[in-house]
């Protein structure tokens, strides 16, 4: 029996340390990936993607500046169509259970130490196959 979702694990992810951070993103990301739930919906659409296949997986992505992203802000934080790779930064999920964290965020230690929004960042990839992680990984 699957385990129905609830408002507050589908929801886009929001923290207030980001809006708080007085650095406001000095480090711009460079490449964002849309997990096959995104692509399904059609999410990408809305970004000058690229695809590239990577042991069948068909991996759309963007590169370069985000479109949405100014002045230290993105524009779409805080909406369903911000990318979930936007949403769980800066945790990088290696599996279902495992990540790591950015280093070149500024708030890197405050989120190591906030467990519950690791534990929510890794429910939101919780469907995603585990071959697919390990090629976001590698990415």
């Amino acid at each position: 029996m699957q385990k129905k979702s609830t408002q507050k694990e589908t929801e886009v992810l929001r923290y207030d340390l980001c809006t708080a951070c007085l650095k406001r993103c000095e480090y711009d990301v460079k490449l964002v990936v849309f997990f096959p739930q995104e692509v399904e919906r059609g999410l990408h659409k809305m970004f000058p993607f690229k695809v590239v296949t990577i042991n069948g997986w068909h991996i759309h992505f963007f590169e370069g500046a985000c479109p949405y992203f100014r002045d230290g802000l993105c524009k779409l934080y805080g909406t369903e169509h911000m990318p979930l790779d936007c949403q769980i930064y800066p945790v990088t999920p290696t599996s279902h259970k495992t990540f790591f964290l950015d280093e070149n965020c500024a708030l890197r230690e405050k989120f190591h130490s906030d467990k519950h929004y690791v534990e929510r960042c890794l429910r939101k990839v919780r469907d995603v196959p585990e071959d697919f992680l390990s090629i976001y990984n590698d990415l």
